[in-house]
């Protein structure tokens, strides 16, 4: 699997893509491949019935579990309308925070691995981002 397949499998919240592109005794994320794919169909299931739409992946980086390893977090997105869904947090702000996240800890042409991540940039509250129009000046880069 390539890191391009596992961003699209993610932004799409389809499980089925990856199935796959994933050998049989190969480990991803440090689990068995059912294990792992069993793992995403729960947080994708979960995703689902908060009624999340598409994700699109932001580069950040961890700054606690992974110190300077890159991160890909997955924020919700509503094309039609353009705008960043917002949730609260315990301190009442409102802020953009991502779905979820990993970290990757090998990204090689032979091979690409995660591990998830609960303390990158996006996770830290408020002045992560500023707001919608400094996540979409990343998204862009990336699209």
């Amino acid at each position: 699997m390539t890191r391009s397949e596992f961003i699209t499998a993610c932004e799409r919240l389809n499980v089925n893509m990856l199935e796959p592109l994933i050998e049989d005794h190969e480990e991803f994320c440090g689990m068995p491949k059912w294990e792992f794919l069993a793992y995403l169909r729960d947080l994708f299931a979960e995703l689902d019935d908060q009624e999340v739409g598409s994700l699109k992946a932001v580069e950040q980086f961890c700054r606690v579990c992974h110190p300077k390893m890159e991160i890909l977090e997955f924020y919700e997105f509503t094309h039609a309308s353009e705008y960043w869904r917002y949730h609260r947090r315990l301190d009442d702000k409102r802020v953009v925070i991502p779905k979820f996240a990993f970290a990757i800890t090998r990204n090689t042409k032979n091979h690409f691995d995660i591990e998830r991540c609960f303390n990158s940039s996006g996770f830290k509250g408020p002045g992560s981002f500023k707001g919608k129009m400094e996540l979409l000046k990343l998204i862009q880069k990336k699209v």
